[in-house]
């Protein structure tokens, strides 16, 4: 979890936190699905999109800058994420 809590705005991926771990993806995998019922993948988005909820409640950014700062390839993956995760669209946050 820190790893990853870590490196939210550069996603390292499975691979790349496995690496900075020490372990191999697969370990890392299994790791994730013991403790927290998810894939590693999965347990990352999460936890990028609720650093992205406090930016956009507490921070007053809008969804452009979120979306930049937490390395997601554009605003339209994100408001998709967030509104997959959350069931509204980031803006409505504002």
């Amino acid at each position: 979890m820190e790893a990853m809590t870590e490196n939210l705005d550069d996603p390292l991926g499975v691979r790349g936190t496995a690496a900075k771990l020490g372990i191999s993806a697969r370990h890392l995998n299994g790791l994730c699905r013991s403790l927290f019922g998810v894939p590693p993948s999965l347990l990352f988005l999460k936890l990028r999109l609720r650093k992205a909820e406090e930016m956009l409640r507490y921070e007053g950014l809008r969804v452009n800058e979120v979306s930049d700062r937490l390395g997601f390839s554009n605003p339209y993956h994100f408001s998709r994420a967030f509104r997959r995760v959350y069931g509204v669209p980031p803006s409505r946050l504002l």
